[in-house]
């Protein structure tokens, strides 16, 4: 049994009998299933019977599993590395096999970037990144940047979209009026929720409580049950951490943000975080996490399914994600801009007071901030005991005064 490319697992009869290239010896006379599988390809099976004393040659090219990588980078001559081997100057976009590259990025006179990434098949991902040159004292803007206590967020690219849902679409709320939207400063978003254990770096006492013997406070867990006050006391601790000027000031007895905003940590805005939910690269919406029908299928997300059914009224019984409660953050698959657990898991603060805004085909909001008061925030994304379809929509909005058991957060800052 031989395959291009080599290097692929052979089970023979559910028992692994090597890699190939690799020699069988099966018994005559019957139907053996032989399955070639790799890492990055599609799985392969064949059926095989031999005479005695005959013999065959099995000759299988397997097909890759191909992900989609955008890149955008400056300067635009520069040229790119992958696993080592020359690719010429950078391109729009690679497609990749769906294992582990290394890419390298370099130009003459420039500091050269690198990073690891493992291509999605179906969700396009990006790499954006300035090359700096070698005389200055700064880096290449990285892709993704971590936190003194280990939060990683990533670099995300600004762009133009529409927020809100259709009238016609179904389940539509009255409060998700159609919005166009202009974000013009790149950012940096959350790869994933906060847990207990970095939220309790900044505040050791918290506990996200328990349901009927369900546990929300294991540290690998996502932080629940926290105010909008406290999640975005903790984004000024992770900036005064690194010597960034805190967003969030206290005025006439509230908490309220800096204007203008600057490069310190905090709670995502509304628009930037139903762009990373809703869209991937190409700039193509989702109406699910999981795409575009319902109910949701393999392993889409955490959501209110048959597993939480002894703590829930209303689940899916038709789905079943493993977990009766919230999900260590990173165990469902990435969003289209490489983002986690957006649509599930927990629900999710954002930086901004909640209102109905009125229907304007010439307004385009840029950079918007939510109103500069009011008594509740805006909370989006549907959470662990989310079932319905108007919920689990990535246009649902909901809002809150008070801290909830599904309720969470994510960190987000702005690049510059």
């Amino acid at each position: 049994v031989q395959t291009n490319p080599s290097g692929a697992n052979v089970m023979l009869t559910n028992t692994f009998a090597g890699q190939t290239p690799t020699k069988l010896t099966l018994s005559a006379n019957t139907t053996h299933l032989i399955q070639l599988s790799k890492a990055g390809y599609e799985t392969e099976n064949r059926e095989v019977s031999l005479s005695s004393a005959a013999s065959k040659t099995l000759s299988i090219k397997l097909k890759p599993k191909l992900g989609i990588i955008h890149l955008v980078v400056a300067p635009d001559d520069a040229e790119i590395f992958v696993d080592g081997k020359p690719r010429g100057r950078v391109p729009r976009q690679l497609r990749l096999v769906a294992v582990e590259h290394r890419l390298e990025i370099k130009k003459k006179g420039y500091q050269p970037y690198r990073t690891r990434i493992t291509p999605r098949p179906g969700f396009p991902q990006e790499i954006a990144v300035t090359l700096t040159k070698q005389a200055g004292a700064e880096r290449a803007t990285p892709n993704i940047i971590t936190t003194k206590n280990g939060y990683k967020l990533k670099l995300i690219q600004p762009r133009s979209f529409t927020m809100g849902s259709s009238r016609r679409e179904q389940g539509r709320r009255s409060n998700e009026t159609l919005r166009r939207v202009k974000l013009q400063r790149p950012f940096y978003m959350g790869l994933r929720e906060v847990t207990n254990k970095e939220f309790r770096q900044f505040m050791a006492e918290h506990n996200s409580g328990a349901l009927k013997g369900h546990s929300l406070n294991r540290d690998p867990l996502p932080v629940v049950d926290v105010t909008w006050k406290q999640a975005a006391l903790f984004c000024n601790w992770l900036s005064v951490k690194e010597s960034l000027p805190p967003v969030y000031i206290k005025k006439g007895g509230q908490l309220i943000a800096e204007n203008p905003v600057g490069i310190g940590y905090r709670l995502p805005t509304e628009a930037e975080w139903e762009y990373c939910a809703r869209f991937n690269i190409s700039g193509t919406a989702l109406k699910y996490p999981w795409g575009n029908k319902f109910p949701p299928t393999g392993k889409a997300g955490n959501f209110g399914d048959k597993s939480a059914k002894d703590l829930l009224a209303f689940y899916l019984p038709s789905y079943n994600d493993g977990y009766a409660v919230t999900a260590p953050p990173q165990k469902f698959e990435a969003g289209g801009l490489g983002l986690y657990d957006l649509g599930g898991n927990a629900a999710e603060w954002t930086h901004d007071y909640y209102s109905i805004y009125p229907y304007r085909a010439d307004k385009v909001y840029i950079d918007p901030l939510g109103p500069e008061d009011g008594k509740h925030h805006v909370v989006r994304g549907a959470g662990w005991k989310h079932a319905g379809i108007s919920e689990l929509r990535l246009s649902y909005r909901d809002y809150s005064s008070t801290k909830r058991p599904d309720l969470g957060f994510r960190v987000c800052r702005y690049l510059k």
